[in-house]
């Protein structure tokens, strides 16, 4: 989680939704071993901590 967080959102082109899509795909490109759901939930925390 403090990896996923450590991305910071590019809020001059994204809003929130877009920047948990970004993290989600970031950190399913760092950890291929991740299921679908596990990164769901790391977006999931990733835009309710920056909301």
């Amino acid at each position: 989680m403090t990896e996923c967080l450590a991305i910071a959102p590019a809020w001059t082109r994204d809003d929130l939704p877009t920047a948990g899509r970004s993290a989600r795909a970031e950190m399913a490109a760092r950890h291929p071993e991740l299921s679908s759901g596990a990164l769901d939930a790391l977006a999931w925390a990733y835009t309710y901590n920056w909301r």
